[in-house]
């Protein structure tokens, strides 16, 4: 499990670094999850071609990708509770419309505690997960900026269905 989360750290940064001359996009996000019992959360997001990296190929149109959400709970009896997940993925284009459509797919790496208090004591757990995800969307332009849409599926255990919306700052070809 540790490898794993070193080896998504690793990818990411490297991509981010490798990809620094590439269009740049920062956003945030707001979200709604199908397994939180609430639903609702906000995140960033950032996103970055890696034509820099593969200059042919179905990669030298692709888009690294990555959000952070953090999803609002009802802890239910509990004194506080959390939960949030990081989503690192790369995203295809399809097709040409104004809409700039796409697909793709990642990691979802999950995690959740609670605490529970009462009378004097306080027991606190957590719990992380890691899956892939499939997801797609669109990225539009919105004046100077651009918005976007997108829908994730979550494989693993307890996975969700999570439908996102943003803005994102940057330039950006489109």
């Amino acid at each position: 499990m540790k490898s794993m989360r070193i080896a998504i750290a690793a990818l990411a940064l490297s991509t981010m670094a490798s990809a620094a001359q590439a269009q740049n996009l920062f956003g945030v996000q707001v979200d709604y999850g199908t397994g939180t019992n609430i639903g609702l959360g906000v995140g960033g997001r950032y996103m970055t071609g890696l034509g820099k990296l593969f200059t042919s190929g179905p990669m030298s149109k692709a888009m690294f990708t990555g959000s952070f959400d953090y999803f609002f709970m009802d802890c239910q009896g509990a004194s506080s509770c959390s939960y949030w997940e990081l989503n690192p993925g790369i995203a295809f284009p399809v097709g040409t419309s104004s809409l700039n459509p796409y697909v793709g797919g990642g990691i979802v790496y999950a995690h959740s505690s609670v605490t529970v208090s009462g009378g004097g004591f306080s027991i606190s757990g957590s719990s992380s997960e890691t899956g892939l995800n499939v997801f797609g969307g669109s990225h539009f332009p919105i004046g100077a900026m651009a918005g976007f849409s997108e829908g994730r599926y979550e494989l693993r255990s307890g996975g969700q269905l999570v439908l996102t919306a943003g803005i994102m700052f940057g330039k950006a070809k489109m």
